[in-house]
């Protein structure tokens, strides 16, 4: 289970916010998947690992050669209004039960939140109590400014699924602008792959010490706030962020290295501060894109940025299917030092092809590519609705040619295809 005091503060929940007498309305999905890797997990010596032969074995008796990996992920979702709308609760719990990963098999609160309406028309604003999922962002490859949320890294690589987040959120809405300001009083740990499982460190970072920089560790209080407002073809985005950082900095000590963890690795949390800035701007059909962060820590100060243009063409040889296609550009100050992340100086190219028909059909494609190492990812989702009960996803994940300087070369040979079998009650 990762959730430990979230699961304190649900109860606390139920016990403050009396529900009205009505019932409210409960829908749940469950999803039946299938993953299989098209190669067996790497082998330490791929690794080339600076290790004695007998901490090599350690290691490499936990990386597995299992190909196939299924899984059951159930998500119910509960929803009840009254007092004419100007109050509302929502509870989303999530559970994967995972064939192979112990530690993909896992609970979370994704969204158990109180949302009460205040104001009038002219100064509308709304308090949110609760357990809750935030999004910022605008580029299509990577959301460099989404910070509220802790990344649940076991459900997928492309990194966009999230942990509930315990907050009091405030929300106004004005002439000037939309004002959001958050107070996140619970900090939580991302989730990595256990020993068993795959898209994971040489060695899973499960049993790796996890030193946090606040002497409060994961009590620290830390804040956010956005500013949103629309100008005609302008859509721009000032948001702030001061607090425990959601991206674990791993480090390798010597002193730390043991038989549960050969490589010495730790997971550092840093206190961190994020300035942001996203824009999104309607120039004809085209849409151009921005999301630029500027970080601070005790570590390091860096800067990124990502970048692009979305163009669609509508209705398509005289049909009903749209076909929006995207180039945008990740680039990271950090680039060429041991830090450097995955998306240092990469182009990412891909299209999103929507059939519009009655079951709802639509495909993913998208290729990035890091330009100072020609390393590759590929990314393909498809997405129908069989009807009204159920709906089937694909998913496949490629990693070509990755350079021993990248980030994902531990991750080299777990390229996959992904099956699930989707039912709705």
């Amino acid at each position: 289970m990762i959730i430990k005091k979230t699961v304190h503060i649900s109860t606390l929940l139920f016990s403050t916010f009396a529900l009205p007498s009505q019932a409210g309305e409960w829908t749940t999905e469950i999803d039946f998947e299938m993953r299989h890797f098209l190669n067996k997990s790497a082998t330490m010596q791929q690794y080339e690992l600076d290790t004695n032969s007998f901490q090599k074995q350690q290691i490499a008796d936990t990386g597995l050669a299992h190909q196939d990996e299924p899984s059951i992920a159930i998500q119910p979702s509960y929803f009840n209004e009254w007092d004419g709308k100007r109050n509302t609760f929502s509870f989303k719990p999530f559970y994967r039960w995972d064939d192979r990963d112990d530690y993909r098999t896992h609970f979370d609160i994704r969204e158990m939140v109180w949302r009460s309406s205040h104001g009038d028309k002219n100064t509308p604003w709304n308090l949110r109590i609760g357990i809750d999922k935030v999004f910022w962002g605008v580029a299509e490859s990577h959301h460099l400014i989404d910070i509220v949320n802790q990344t649940d890294e076991i459900e997928d690589p492309k990194m966009e699924q999230k942990l509930g987040q315990p907050m009091i959120r405030t929300t106004t809405d004005t002439d000037w602008g939309v004002v959001d300001f958050f107070v996140l009083p619970y900090f939580r740990e991302r989730t990595f792959s256990g020993p068993e499982g795959r898209l994971r460190t040489p060695t899973s970072l499960v049993r790796a010490p996890v030193v946090f920089e606040a002497s409060t560790k994961q009590n620290h209080l830390d804040f956010a706030a956005r500013w949103s407002k629309r100008f005609d073809k302008l859509d721009i985005g000032v948001s702030y962020f001061r607090g425990t950082s959601r991206d674990p900095r791993i480090t390798q000590l010597d002193s730390l290295i043991t038989t549960e963890n050969p490589l010495g690795l730790q997971v550092n949390y840093d206190l961190i501060s994020q300035a942001g800035l996203d824009v999104n701007y309607l120039l004809g059909d085209w849409i151009l894109k921005l999301e630029a962060i500027e970080r601070n820590s005790n570590f390091q100060r860096y800067y990124a940025y990502v970048t692009g243009v979305e163009y669609t063409f509508n209705g398509i040889f005289n049909s009903q299917i749209d076909l929006t296609n995207y180039l945008e550009y990740n680039y990271d100050s950090r680039i060429g030092s041991d830090s450097a992340p995955v998306l240092d100086n990469d182009v990412f190219v891909g299209c999103r092809l929507a059939l519009n028909d009655e079951h709802s059909t639509d495909m993913k494609v998208g290729i990035m590519t890091d330009v100072g190492n020609a390393s590759r990812t590929t990314r393909v989702e498809i997405n129908r609705r069989l009807n009204d009960k159920w709906s089937i996803r694909f998913l496949g994940q490629g990693y070509h040619r990755i350079s021993n300087t990248n980030p994902l070369y531990v991750v080299k040979e777990d390229s996959f295809i992904q099956s699930t079998l989707i039912r709705y009650f």
